[in-house]
């Protein structure tokens, strides 16, 4: 628990590859440094992401890596031609359209569009393919209208029944388990179609809620599914059709003059590149107007170069954190754990590994959402705190040794333990890298074995705080750190039975007093996606959620 409380900002899982060219002397320095022992040394170099106000502006990139309010058109934006696209991500469907991989958002808001969507911080619906709801009086019941004249690429009309279709096959048992299917199962109970242009959902849990699930439903044709799982191409609800795609190689999209709002290129040329610094070679060449794939090395010193614009997101996808399994012998006293929270150096870390283009993150919320208090947000770093609580759970002489598993592909948060080792042994916390083949990791991260503690990606954080408690491995009941007290069990309970927005947000106050004082988890820095276009790309903007408007697109 600390002193001066006054945050935590706010997973899906993202790799990067190292690219060339742009190296950093202090990243080199950490790896020849010592890195996390045998059988680890050569870190890549990886970089991540942040947390900021609800604004819409995006920031640009600039020499240094400073950033500044991307300027706005000054001319009519020019319709027409064809974008490059360069991604080190397959045009791939077999887990899709529900799954929310990272490395297909470019693919997703392409191919796919939601019902509703949040462009802000402040949890607003912005209207996609639906044009307005309206709930029942007690918020039970929440009644959509879409767009007249929608369709999906095919033609088939996106009505009501459809809306029926693709949520029965979201929840279906056989439909392969996604982000958005926990949402629809914890918050809708079932959905019908009064008439063709309306749906109605039928809410477990009342109120706003379920925008978090529309936010991460990309609407798609149910009947589409099989096609998918064989192999074939999506029949989309988005602005630009698939037209051909070769595994591996890439693909072509060309516009949905019929969106209902027609975007302005008429075609993508989707082409896949083997790796990072591939990928790197080809902007500089000329052959990629657009990417979010880059390392963010090359992000930075394409951010320094006339003819480039490399922009950041605001990192609400997902932070880096650190868990404890607290049935472990040394980490069941919460003073240890505490301990451990107060000798993590975030700006170090985010200097270092992600050379500035992250935020520190302090508590469990960002600013701007629901459960977000002023009190658990300064800097808890402090050696001389963690020494104190370490002595008083009589380790004074420092800690037996703490196994911390981390994935071996995962080279940033490999780089992120090298630094926490060297801050918590100062104050007398030893901790021994496990590092670890995600085969063998992730079991036991979901049934909660890992036999210490642990590093990984945390999310669902930055949106109604209830699916942070429905869907993150880490916090729900039961998660990957063994944490069930009675008293957290009740909140769970009490969090899912709540009726209305004033009796959550007791709630929440009740959860932060217990996160702050048990922590069994906590955050490092937030994430963010480099998205770089050439000079020649206008209209290009993201939202607070890093959504890119991909039918706003334009070729000068």
């Amino acid at each position: 628990m600390r002193d001066n409380r006054v945050t935590m900002k706010g997973c899906n899982m993202k790799h990067f590859v190292p690219g060339k060219g742009g190296g950093i002397s202090r990243r080199k320095a950490l790896t020849a440094a010592g890195g996390l022992g045998a059988g680890v040394a050569g870190l890549a170099l990886v970089g991540c992401g942040d947390n900021s106000s609800s604004s819409n502006k995006t920031a640009t990139m600039q020499p240094g890596g400073s950033k500044t309010a991307a300027a706005s058109a000054t001319s009519a934006p020019k319709k027409g031609g064809t974008l490059k696209l360069g991604s080190v991500s397959d045009l791939l469907w077999e887990n899709m359209p529900y799954e929310q991989n990272p490395k297909s958002t470019v693919n997703r808001y392409m191919v796919y569009d939601n019902l509703f969507r949040y462009d802000t911080v402040d949890l607003k619906p912005t209207p996609r393919l639906a044009e307005s709801y309206k709930f029942n009086g007690d918020q039970t019941e929440l009644t959509i209208q879409l767009r007249q004249g929608i369709t999906f690429h095919n033609g088939q009309p996106i009505d009501g029944n459809a809306v029926v279709a693709g949520f029965n096959s979201l929840t279906a048992k056989d439909t392969p388990t996604s982000q958005v299917q926990g949402l629809a199962k914890a918050y809708v109970d079932h959905v019908t179609a009064p008439d063709a242009t309306h749906a109605t959902f039928f809410l477990k849990r009342p109120g706003m809620l379920i925008f978090d699930m529309f936010h991460n439903w990309p609407f798609a044709d149910a009947k589409d599914i099989p096609n998918l799982k064989n192999g074939g191409l999506p029949n989309g609800s988005g602005p630009f059709k698939v037209t051909a795609a070769t595994p591996k190689s890439g693909g072509k999209m060309e516009a949905f003059t019929t969106f209902w709002k027609a975007p302005l290129l008429d075609g993508v040329d989707y082409k896949v590149y083997p790796d990072a610094s591939s990928l790197a070679i080809a902007v500089q060449s000329g052959a990629v107007d657009f990417t979010s794939d880059l390392t963010i090395d090359d992000a930075i010193r394409f951010g320094k170069q006339s003819g480039f614009k490399v922009q950041n997101d605001k990192g609400f996808s997902f932070d880096e954190c650190f868990g404890m399994n607290v049935k472990a012998d040394t980490l069941s006293d919460p003073r240890v754990r505490q301990a451990l929270y107060h000798a993590m150096d975030r700006s170090q870390v985010v200097e270092t590994v992600f050379l500035g283009q992250s935020d520190p993150l302090y508590s469990m919320w960002p600013k701007g959402t629901p459960a977000y208090e002023s009190r658990y947000d300064t800097d808890p770093f402090d050696i001389a705190k963690a020494k104190q609580l370490l002595s008083a759970a009589g380790m004074a002489d420092g800690t037996p040794e703490i196994d911390v598993y981390v994935q071996d592909f995962d080279k940033q948060s490999q780089q992120i333990l090298t630094l926490y080792q060297q801050t918590a042994k100062k104050a007398g916390i030893n901790l021994t890298a496990k590092v670890t083949e995600r085969a063998v990791f992730l079991p036991m991260f979901l049934k909660g074995t890992i036999k210490g503690a642990y590093h990984e990606q945390f999310g669902f954080n930055t949106m109604h705080p209830d699916s942070l408690f429905v869907m993150n491995f880490q916090v729900r009941i039961p998660n990957s750190c063994n944490f069930d007290t009675p008293e957290y069990e009740k909140f769970q309970k009490d969090i899912a039975e709540a009726a209305d927005e004033s009796a959550r947000k007791t709630l929440y106050a009740s959860f932060n007093k217990l996160w702050d004082e048990q922590m069994w988890d906590f955050l490092i820095c937030n994430v963010k996606t480099q998205w770089l276009t050439t000079s020649k790309v206008g209209g290009f903007t993201l939202s607070d959620y890093g959504t890119p408007s991909m039918e706003t697109l334009s070729l000068s």
